[in-house]
């Protein structure tokens, strides 16, 4: 694979070449090198990879607004319940104001369900 940095986001000098350390599942797998922003390497799929370029710090313009609030980290944020076929997980996930979100999924497989259907709340509507 062949990742490509945005310079706008990330500046690198254009003809140094950095030390790149490479992760799979938090587990370091290997070094490569990236010169010009182009980093190409090959990883194993099935998993998150993650690079560390040394020598380089990032300024991310949104993580300003990643502020975890107290009433929503007071509740109950992860749950699991059982289901006639298998589990229906859900996490509530908030990242700031305005920016909150439910996860949810089913452990069952088609051969198991053909259909299902959510009904929620939000303060108190459904």
């Amino acid at each position: 694979m062949t990742v490509r940095l945005n310079p706008e986001v990330l500046r690198y000098d254009a003809g140094k070449t950095y030390a790149v350390r490479l992760f799979l599942n938090n587990q370091p797998v290997g070094r490569a090198e990236m010169k010009d922003g182009r980093l190409s390497t090959t990883l194993d799929g099935h998993g998150i990879a993650g690079f560390v370029i040394e020598g380089l710090v990032a300024h991310p313009t949104f993580q300003q607004k990643l502020k975890p609030l107290p009433e929503l980290a007071d509740r109950r944020a992860f749950t699991e319940v059982p289901m006639p076929s298998g589990k229906l997980v859900g996490m509530l996930l908030s990242w700031g104001e305005g920016l909150h979100n439910a996860y949810l999924y089913l452990t069952a497989t088609e051969k198991d369900l053909t259909q299902a259907r959510l009904h929620y709340s939000l303060d108190g509507k459904t």
